[in-house]
C-alpha cells in the first residue's frame, strides 16, 4: 500500500491531475462541507479553525466559491511545491525486518 501511495504522489507531482479528477475533488469538498452544516459541532470547529488558522471567517458561500475557483494549474503548483520534497515514513510497532519496506523507502528518509 505504501508503494501505491508513493506512486500516486509522484504521478500528481509529475503530471498534475485531470479535469475529471479536479471536478470530482471539488465535488467531494463541496459535499463534505455542506454535510458538515448539519452538525453543530462541525460548524463550531469550522468557525474556530477559520479564526485560528486563517485569521478570517468565510461564509459558506465564500468558501464554496473559493473551492469552485481552483484550477488544474493551482493543483499543479501546489503539487510541485509540496510533493517534490524528500519523503519520510514513521513506523510504530514491532518491525525488526525492514525488508517489508523495500522499494518503498527509495529516496525517503527512514
Amino acid at each position: 500500500m505504501l508503494k501505491i501511495c508513493r506512486d500516486e504522489i509522484t504521478k500528481v507531482a509529475d503530471g498534475g491531475v485531470t479535469e475529471e479528477e479536479l471536478r470530482r475533488g471539488i465535488g467531494q469538498v463541496r459535499g463534505s462541507t455542506v454535510l458538515s452544516l448539519e452538525d453543530t459541532g462541525s460548524q463550531m470547529t469550522r468557525i474556530g479553525k477559520n479564526e485560528l488558522v486563517y485569521g478570517e471567517h468565510l461564509t459558506i458561500e465564500e468558501l464554496l466559491g473559493r473551492v469552485e475557483s481552483v484550477t488544474i494549474e493551482d493543483v499543479k503548483q501546489v503539487a510541485e511545491d509540496f510533493l517534490r520534497h524528500p519523503q519520510a515514513i514513521a513506523v510504530i510497532g514491532d518491525y525488526e525486518d525492514a525488508s517489508s519496506f523495500e522499494g518503498v523507502l527509495e529516496g525517503a528518509t527512514a
